[in-house]
C-alpha cells in the first residue's frame, strides 16, 4: 500500500474493476490486519504480500498478520523469504543445517512451509541449483 495516499481510497479504487470482472482478486502489500480487515469490507481479498523470513526479526512482525491469513484462508506470500548473503551466522539455523545435512536456505524455507498452510514462498526468481533442493526429502512437510 501507498502510504502517502488514503488507505480507503486505495482500496475503493479496487471495488469497481473487481465488480466488472477487470480484476479477480486482490492482493495487499506491507499491511497490518486492521488495514486487511478494512479492506475485506470493501473488497474480496486473496492475498497479502508483506517481508517475512527466518531471519530478519523485524519482519517477524508479521507474525500476527500470517496467523490472521491462516485463520481466514487468505494466501500469505512472503516477499524476500529466503534472505541472500551469509546465513550461517545464526548459530540455531547452522545448527539444525549442520544435523539434517541441509543448507541454511533449505531450513529458512522449511521454516515458512511449516509456519502455515497459506504461506506461499517464492524462493528465487531464477532457476539456480539450490532452488531445486526442497525441504522435503528431509522428511519434512
Amino acid at each position: 500500500m501507498d502510504p502517502e495516499a488514503p488507505f480507503d481510497d486505495q482500496i475503493g479504487e479496487l471495488k469497481a474493476p473487481q465488480e466488472e470482472g477487470g480484476i479477480r482478486a486482490v492482493g495487499l502489500s506491507e499491511v497490518d490486519v486492521p488495514q486487511i480487515e478494512a479492506s475485506r469490507r470493501t473488497v474480496e481479498i486473496a492475498s497479502v504480500h508483506n517481508l517475512y523470513n527466518l531471519y530478519n526479526l523485524e519482519s517477524r512482525g508479521w507474525d500476527e498478520v500470517v496467523d490472521y491469513c491462516a485463520r481466514e484462508r487468505i494466501a500469505f506470500i512472503p516477499w524476500f523469504p529466503v534472505m541472500s548473503g551469509d546465513m550461517s551466522s545464526d548459530s540455531a539455523v547452522a545448527e539444525v543445517a549442520a544435523a539434517t545435512g541441509a543448507a541454511s536456505r533449505q531450513i529458512a524455507l522449511a521454516w515458512l512451509l511449516a509456519r502455515a498452510d497459506v504461506v506461499l514462498p517464492i524462493p528465487e526468481p531464477r532457476p539456480s541449483p539450490l532452488s531445486r533442493k526442497t525441504p522435503w526429502p528431509l522428511g519434512w512437510s
